[in-house]
């Protein structure tokens, strides 16, 4: 199916706290998934800042049968202004919000008339499980992971299973992305470093801190094996020049195993890069 993802521009909200547009790596996990059975197209209007109009026409240009919207909570009311703009175009075009607000409240999408189906917790395995539904004509019914409306009435499904493999997932979609736009850096912890590039290679914890949402919105800490995270370096570093990679995830060094093998196999195949992370330092040794 003929498919257009979108993220919103940033929440004026955000302006005080506004870093320069990066991958939205979430999205791009997203678009990876569908892009092996549908046709996907990106409009990163946070990195575009489209007003409605051009929306409109961007949309039009595109004409897409499905629009999946992303949003977290400070840029909400600015995704309902795209579903909108979606509905403007076509009323049958369905769309479809997940992100990390509809993560949270996945009734909230649903409340908005122009939005057809909210998606919470991990979106990979739902979408293309929704997407086959929306393309044979199925009921919802049985999609884990979703909310839609039947009869005005809002049905929340029960949620999906954790994905146990995240080895299992392609890497982020960056080829369906304009990654010539962004700005490839990372001012706090790799200055003068350029270009550098941003994975995941876990999710979930197994802390719970109070100011922290990890735990809560993806359940139990799982992680990438150290074979699998080089290789996507190494795609990285021949593909798209990278010098440096920031492991952008909230505990990366809690394997101890798992990160020496990182930087043995980073030794091995002979990847100059440097990189940072995220942790606790209750989680590091001398050795590591």
């Amino acid at each position: 199916m003929k498919t257009l993802l979108i993220t919103p521009p940033i929440a004026k909200i955000r302006v005080a706290f506004h870093q320069s547009p990066s991958l939205p790596l979430g999205l791009a996990y997203i678009a990876a998934v569908l892009d092996q059975s549908h046709n996907v197209k990106i409009l990163d209007n946070y990195l575009e800042n489209l007003d409605k109009e051009e929306l409109k026409k961007r949309i039009h240009l595109v004409k897409p049968e499905i629009v999946g919207i992303t949003s977290d909570s400070f840029s909400f009311s600015y995704a309902g202004e795209i579903a909108n703009a979606v509905k403007e175009v076509d009323k049958n075009i369905i769309t479809v919000m997940g992100g990390p607000h509809a993560n949270v409240f996945p009734d909230a999408p649903l409340k908005h008339d122009s939005i057809d189906i909210s998606v919470y917790g991990e979106g990979e395995l739902t979408v293309i499980e929704l997407w086959n539904k929306i393309e044979k004509g199925g009921s919802l019914k049985d999609v884990k992971g979703i909310g839609y409306k039947n009869n005005d009435k809002i049905v929340i499904n029960p949620p999906r299973e954790l994905i146990k493999n995240l080895d299992e997932l392609p890497f982020p979609a960056r080829h369906l992305f304009p990654m010539d736009r962004y700005e490839r850096r990372e001012k706090q912890y790799l200055d003068n470093i350029e270009p550098i590039d941003w994975m995941n290679t876990s999710r979930g914890c197994v802390f719970n801190c109070t100011f922290c949402d990890t735990r809560e919105i993806f359940g139990i800490y799982r992680f990438r094996s150290p074979e699998n995270i080089v290789d996507e370096c190494e795609l990285l570093v021949n593909k798209y020049g990278i010098k440096g990679v920031y492991f952008r995830e909230a505990l990366f060094t809690l394997n101890k195993k798992r990160v020496l093998g990182i930087c043995s196999e980073l030794k091995e195949r002979g990847l100059d890069i440097v990189w940072a992370c995220d942790s606790r330092i209750d989680t590091i040794d001398k050795e590591m």
